[in-house]
Parts: structure tokens; sequence; C-alpha cells
């Protein structure tokens, strides 16, 4: 008996890592409509529609690319106007997609350990995590702005610092997303990743190296089980 407590004891963890924009919630109303409201409040021409495939990247890039302003100073200022608009009561127009809460909850009890990485500000992203009742589901959250004094250059920057900073082996964790730049970051830390097709990103396969594809919560789990 004490072998087997032993091996068991000496089995890492199986990690999984969620993106949480597209994947575990459908935050494009409330996000558009608070971009959508800090432009007009500062007369701010929109050069795009503002539409859900503009969710994904960082605020700040986001709104380079929809008012193409340069101005630094500028894009802070919308980004602020955007952040009191949305901290205070667009957040709470999330919502989980179907059958996510269910899933984080059988994942949980099946010994999972959920983490969340994200490129959403750590502010919102836990009142989302609260208002929805996941604090309990998930051991750690990791967002753009976890380090207040230095943000996260991309996805894969963060996934990495995650990955360390948690004592995660790579070789027994996947990451769950529905954007390219969720495959590149997974494939920078040679973890396999599954993009979801309800979200806000590309709904075909691109890659063979490590990329799996769900279609449904149903499929996610299976697919989960497969990789881990």
């Amino acid at each position: 008996m004490a072998l087997d407590t032993n091996k068991s004891q000496s089995m890492p963890s199986r990690s999984i890592i969620f993106d949480l924009d597209g994947t575990l919630i459908d935050s494009q109303e409330s996000i558009l409509n608070a971009i959508r409201a800090a432009l007009n409040e500062l007369g701010v021409e929109a050069k795009i529609p503002v539409t859900k495939e503009l969710i994904g990247p960082p605020l700040i890039d986001t709104l380079l690319k929809i008012t193409e302003v340069k101005d630094e100073s500028i894009l802070n200022t919308i980004a602020n106007k955007f952040k009191l608009h949305y901290d205070s009561v667009g957040y709470r127009n999330s919502v989980a997609y179907p059958g996510i809460h269910h899933l984080l909850e059988k994942l949980h009890n099946q010994g999972y350990v959920l983490y969340v990485a994200t490129n959403k500000r750590l502010i919102p992203t836990k009142k989302i995590v609260d208002h929805l009742s996941w604090g309990s589901l998930f051991s750690a959250v990791y967002s753009i702005d976890l380090n207040a004094d230095k943000l996260f250059k991309n996805k894969g920057e963060m996934i990495s610092a995650l990955l360390r900073n948690e004592l995660i082996d790579p070789n027994s964790a996947v990451y769950i997303g529905d954007r390219d730049e969720d495959y590149e970051a997974s494939k920078e830390n040679c973890l396999p990743c599954i993009l979801v097709d309800w979200g806000y990103g590309a709904k075909s396969p691109r890659h063979n190296d490590g990329q799996f594809f769900a279609g449904d919560t149903i499929e996610l789990l299976n697919t989960i089980q497969k990789v881990l």
C-alpha cells in the first residue's frame, strides 16, 4: 500500500488553463457597449465597425485598431472611460456559455486544477469570476496587468509565467481558447491547445501539431480527458 501511495503522490496534477472571453464567457455586448460609450462621450470616431471580431487582444491594441489614433495619451483617456463604464456596471452583462458552469464544476470535482489566463484586466476579471460564482473553482487567475508595474507582452509570456509560478508541468497541462493567438501562446510553451468554436476566433483547423477543436462542452470534456 505504501508503494501505491507514493506513486500517487508523485504524479503531477492535471492542469487546465482557460482563456476567458469567447471561451468561458460571452462578453461581447458588455465590452462593445463600453467601447461605444467611451467613444461617444469623448467624441472620437470609430474608423471600423465595433463588432465582436475585435474582442480578444489587449484593450489599447483594440482601441488603436478601432480609432487609428496614434496619440498614446488620447488612447489612455479612451481606455480610462471604457474602464469606468465596464468595471462599474458593464461586466455584469457577461454570461457563461451554455454548459460551461457544469463543465467547470465537473472538472474541479474530478481533480483537475483550473486556471484563467486572459488579456482582460484583473479587476473586471475577478468581478466576473465572483459574479458567476466561480471563485472556488479556479486555483489562480492571470491577467494582462497581473504585475501592476509591467504588463505581459502577450498571452505566451503570461502562460509562461503561470506555468513557472504555479509549478505546472507542461506535459500534464492543456490550454483552452478560441483564437489563433491562444494556439500560438500554447505552442510557445509546448502545451497542447484546444480551440472552441463558439467564441470570437477561427472556426476551422489551421494547424496539426498539438491543436484540437471542440464544438460543444461535451466534446470539450472528451477532448480534455483524451489529452490529459
